[in-house]
């Protein structure tokens, strides 16, 4: 209390102003302005958590689609290099028939299994 006393009185001598000192809450103020703040930095987090969530499914699903064509593209390419002549009505008209024999013996020996 003397401290107090003291500290306000040279306050007031130097400066010229009434000091102020805050005034205590009660402790139920307190505890609800606590509640109110982890509410809402609880609700700013759920916030961000949820968007996180979304652009990670997002990515996965992007990361699978690119994938999927990956695999169907190399797929392709082991199909044209086995018949040689799949996707492409003109590249098979333009065909001779010795060529086409030579696909078909290869597409034989492609689907063969253990020589049976």
């Amino acid at each position: 209390m003397i401290l107090k006393n003291t500290f306000i009185s040279a306050k007031e001598n130097e400066m010229d102003i009434e000091p102020k000192f805050s005034e205590k809450m009660n402790q139920s103020e307190s505890v609800g302005k606590r509640n109110n703040l982890m509410k809402i930095l609880i609700m700013k987090l759920w916030n961000h958590l949820k968007s996180h969530l979304k652009l990670i499914i997002f990515l996965y699903i992007i990361d699978k689609a690119i994938i999927t064509h990956q695999n169907k593209f190399e797929q392709f390419k082991i199909y044209e290099d086995i018949f040689g002549f799949l996707f492409s009505i003109k590249k098979l008209k333009s065909l001779d028939c010795v060529f086409l024999k030579e696909k078909c013996l290869n597409h034989e020996k492609y689907l063969k299994h253990d020589n049976l």
